[in-house]
């Protein structure tokens, strides 16, 4: 599928039908925010190379424009991310103080950051970080796709028939049509997930450490 890039302004003209002419940013931007609640959508996400910045006394704040870390590594070596109720569980590593060594991240979910003098707190997914961090820290995450205010601010997605259908979602939600919010907001996503699916053919999610490219050698003797 072909992508193109879509204002405001360019949103605005084309989907001007499936949302009153004055409400027609406020429900673009609620219709964003339903696209963001899509976990099934893997198409908001990127590599940040440096995290160690985000870490303080062996908690990885994320910043807010960054909804989950799915990913994480040190150097060459994967960083496994466990749920905070992996501590609780049996045959679990028990609860664990921030910075424990034991090479992993516990998901401690949404919490208010600390704020600076006459900032705002800030609504934040926050990770225990028991791993000493040799390399480093890098990994994947999944960001939040901004709310559009500015005529030339892009919106993303650009697929039209979802934006069309999280419009229809909100409106018929504000009309207090339920069962047509709902199929709407369905459709959205199956239409978000169909792309992605459409367009990662033929790419595979496991790799083999025995695998070897020309020139290099095979991974797994880079692995203690």
């Amino acid at each position: 599928m072909i992508h193109h890039a879509l204002t405001l302004a360019d949103a605005r003209n084309l989907l001007a039908k499936f949302a009153p002419e004055d409400s027609f940013e406020a429900n673009l931007n609620m219709a964003l925010s339903l696209i963001n609640s899509f976990t099934g959508w893997r198409g908001l996400r990127k590599t940040i190379d440096d995290l160690t910045p985000y870490v303080t006394d062996g908690v990885l704040q994320l910043p807010p424009e960054y909804r989950a870390l799915v990913a994480a590594r040190s150097g060459i070596f994967p960083i496994p991310i466990f749920t905070h109720e992996s501590e609780y569980s049996q045959g679990g590593p028990g609860v664990l103080d921030a910075g424990t060594s034991v090479g992993m991240l516990t998901d401690l979910g949404f919490d208010y950051s600390t704020p600076g003098e006459g900032d705002q707190p800030q609504l934040v997914r926050s990770y225990k970080v028991l791993s000493s961090l040799p390399y480093g820290l890098a990994g994947i995450v999944r960001w939040n796709a901004p709310l559009v205010v500015d005529e030339t601010d892009l919106v993303i997605p650009s697929n039209l028939l979802v934006l069309r259908d999280a419009l229809l979602a909100i409106e018929y939600e504000n009309q207090g049509d339920v069962e047509r919010a709902n199929a709407c907001t369905e459709r959205a996503r199956a239409r978000l997930i169909d792309e992605f699916a459409e367009d990662t053919i033929g790419v595979s999610n496991t790799f083999d450490p025995g695998f070897q490219a020309v020139g290099l050698e095979p991974l797994s003797s880079h692995i203690p």
